[in-house]
């Protein structure tokens, strides 16, 4: 990796209500541990992280932890911006690889590949692991036939909440 493109490091970013930010970022920064990790800014100004990379399964093929840290956040970000970021599920990739994927609805079918896992792996138990060891989950998993879905919601604050959309005069 080039100098100027290492990991930024993780940094409390402060926000007022005037500079909530308007949309959710997904970015790649490094933890206490100096770990990448994919981490989502909310509707409440709080980072959070989604999920620390430490897996080097790619590694054989030229990507370290912080690349893919990089391209997965981007691939957040995107399917963020096209509005299929809902849930959480699993899915496959066309190579045979199991992914975690976006859906817009609980049920729904995978419309963006967020992230491939490693030969082997299932994607159904990595969505409920990212359920279990994500710090503050509030919500429930939801199981659709043999499939879990988890609302993104549950892991970072990104629909505006009932404060937000109350008119003042």
């Amino acid at each position: 990796m080039a100098k100027n493109d290492q990991v930024p490091s993780l940094s409390k970013q402060v926000f007022n209500n005037q500079n909530l930010p308007q949309q959710a970022i997904f970015f790649c920064g490094l933890s206490e541990a100096e770990v990448p990790t994919t981490l989502a800014i909310g509707n409440d100004g709080q980072s959070y992280p989604i999920i620390r990379w430490i897996s080097t399964f790619e590694s054989a093929e030229g990507r370290t932890p912080e690349e893919r840290c990089q391209a997965v956040s981007r691939n957040f970000q995107r399917a963020y911006d096209n509005n299929h970021l809902k849930y959480l599920r699993g899915g496959r990739a066309s190579n045979g690889l199991s992914t975690v994927c976006a859906a817009i609805e609980e049920g729904g079918a995978c419309l963006e590949t967020l992230f491939s896992l490693a030969p082997g792996t299932n994607a159904n138990q990595t969505v409920r692991q990212l359920w279990q060891l994500s710090e503050g989950v509030k919500g429930p998993l939801y199981q659709t036939g043999s499939l879990y879905y988890l609302n993104i919601d549950d892991l970072v604050p990104l629909s505006p909440s009932e404060e937000d959309s109350v008119v003042t005069p």
